[in-house]
This record gives C-alpha cells, sequence and structure tokens, in this order.
C-alpha cells in the first residue's frame, strides 16, 4: 500500500518551452484508483486538483494538504506543505542534476548485477529479469496500438492504456504536457522508488502529438494496475481563485518557513523530523 500511495502522486497526472498557458485558466479534477482487484469497484487511493492560472500550475493533493506551484517562466516548482508551513524550490535544473545521477547509479547496478551472474548461475534467471527492467527504465521502447481517441503502449513489464479528448489549441496542449512532463520528473526526484518517467515521457509525448489531452489513464505492471481519471473544466470558480490566493499569502508569510529540497524530502516525503 505504501508503494501505491507514493505512486499515486507520480501517476496522477502521466495523462497531461517554458510556455505561458495563453491565459487560459482552467481546472482539473483527477481521481486515481488501484484496479488490480476490480474494474467496476476500485480502491480510490487519492485525489488531486490542478489549476492552471496566468502562466502558473497549481496542484493541490487535500489529503496531505501539499500544493506544488510550477512557475515555468522562473524554470521552477515551489512545493508548500501547507499543514507544516514549510517550503522549498525545485529548479528545474536542479531536477535534471538528480535524474542525471539516478541514471547512473541505475547503470552500475546493472553493471553489478550482470557480473553476479557471469560469477554465480544461482537465481540467474530472476537477476536476468531484474536487469531487463532496469534497462527497460533507462530506455523504454513500446509497441503502440492507438485508434480514434485511444493509445496503449506495452513493454517490457509495464502498459499504458490512455484514451483523450482532441484539443485543437496546439499552444495550449504542449503547455499542458511541458508541465506533465516536469511533474514526472520532479515526482521521481521525490520519490525515487516509482516509476522512472522515461516510460511516462513516451507516453505524454505519443498523446501530444496526436493532442489529445487525457481522460483516462491505466497503468499496468507487474505489480501495480492504477487508474487515472480526469475531469477538465474549462474555467476556474470563486473557490479556486480564493484556493490560489491562500496559498499566494502563505508562501509570502514570515511563519512559513524555506527548507532544503533534501530537508522537505525528509520532513514531509519520508515523514521524518
Amino acid at each position: 500500500m505504501k508503494n501505491k500511495t507514493i505512486l499515486f502522486t507520480t501517476v496522477l497526472f502521466c495523462l497531461m518551452v517554458s510556455t505561458p498557458l495563453l491565459g487560459q485558466d482552467y481546472r482539473i479534477f483527477t481521481k486515481v484508483s488501484d484496479i488490480s482487484q476490480s474494474r467496476e469497484k476500485p480502491n480510490t487511493l487519492g485525489r488531486s486538483l490542478s489549476l492552471f492560472h496566468a502562466g502558473k500550475v497549481y496542484d493541490y493533493i487535500d489529503s496531505t494538504g501539499e500544493v506544488t506551484v510550477f512557475e515555468p517562466a522562473k524554470n521552477r516548482f515551489i512545493i508548500l506543505d501547507t499543514k507544516r508551513e514549510i517550503f522549498t524550490v525545485a529548479d528545474l535544473g536542479e531536477i535534471k542534476h538528480h535524474l542525471k545521477v539516478a541514471r547512473k547509479v541505475i547503470n552500475e547496478h546493472i553493471q553489478t548485477l550482470s557480473n553476479q551472474t557471469k560469477e554465480n548461475s544461482k537465481d540467474k534467471q530472476d537477476t536476468e529479469k531484474v536487469i531487463q527492467n532496469l534497462t527497460f527504465q533507462l530506455n523504454p521502447q513500446f509497441q503502440i496500438d492507438d485508434s480514434s481517441n485511444a493509445l496503449t503502449l506495452q513493454g517490457t513489464g509495464i502498459r499504458y492504456s490512455a484514451t483523450g479528448a482532441k484539443n485543437n489549441s496546439k499552444e495550449l496542449v504542449n503547455a499542458f504536457f511541458e508541465y506533465t512532463d516536469w511533474i514526472a520528473r520532479l515526482n521521481y526526484v521525490l520519490h525515487p522508488r516509482a516509476v522512472s518517467p522515461e516510460s511516462r515521457l513516451i507516453l505524454n509525448e505519443q498523446l501530444r502529438t496526436r493532442q489529445l489531452m487525457p481522460i483516462s489513464v491505466e497503468l499496468k505492471t507487474d505489480n501495480l494496475y492504477l487508474r487515472a481519471e480526469h475531469q477538465i473544466h474549462w474555467s476556474l470558480n470563486a473557490r479556486d481563485r480564493r484556493m490560489i490566493h491562500r496559498w499566494t499569502t502563505l508562501l509570502k508569510s514570515n511563519s512559513t518557513k524555506k527548507v532544503t529540497l533534501r530537508a522537505y524530502q525528509r520532513i514531509v516525503v519520508a515523514g521524518k523530523n
């Protein structure tokens, strides 16, 4: 269950350069469910609300009180814990660096496992499967099947199935997927045990190319079977604007403490003070 909860924040917007959102304000309500036991009666893992306003994206998870603000014009994320009244800033360059380091570590682990299989044949089959899965995460290759507004990507130990709605605004679609690309990278940095972002980025690119705004995305791996459902509303309501004002005020407040990204991970993600 812990891994599924962590993955909730990662797959939340897998279905969604630094380009402003053209003044288009809109909201997306997302529900992520575990459908491994039942597709008809799934177990809801979490809900979130994403508000696109004035060139920024505010992603709010009510159950945790966490707000992730994407500011493409400043090449950064601001991550705010409204309950603990702390926040951190993650520059996009910093995220790239973390991903580069993680990629190097995985490559080294693959090499270590490969050497072990040469020296010891015990459990060789299981080790080779781990190597295959790790290699795929770094350089995913998918078989793609699409029809109308549906898309399926099948790879080694992973499958995405997505449906979307056509949007004729190429600029809006590009800005939307820029956000979802970066949120996938950020979540992998915050939750390294989650699925590597590379597969997510390929899915996003396939949706972007077809100008499809995701309505439903399913992710199936050896251990998980999740579904994310998105409801898009092409305007903000009064409550949305009040929430944005509250978060902005909280970030400016002297009572809200800024911490490093590593400290934020330790306090919020790992649950350690």
